[in-house]
């Protein structure tokens, strides 16, 4: 009974293991492209809140 609990600890284990090591490319991937935009996202950024300011009420 106890070796029964023990291997499916380790299939549970290596299951999660595996999905990490797929999954880790995408995360990868993912960090790599926001990094690349960040520069774009910050230009519509302060494009953005300087129309807010000039439409923004003044009293």
């Amino acid at each position: 009974m106890i070796l029964t609990a023990l291997s499916f600890l380790l299939i549970a284990a290596l299951a999660v293991v595996g999905l990490g090591v797929l999954l880790l490319p995408v995360y990868v991937w993912v960090q790599h492209r926001d990094a690349m935009l960040a520069s774009q996202r910050a230009a519509e950024l302060a494009e953005a809140e300087a129309l807010l300011a000039q439409t923004a009420p003044t009293h």
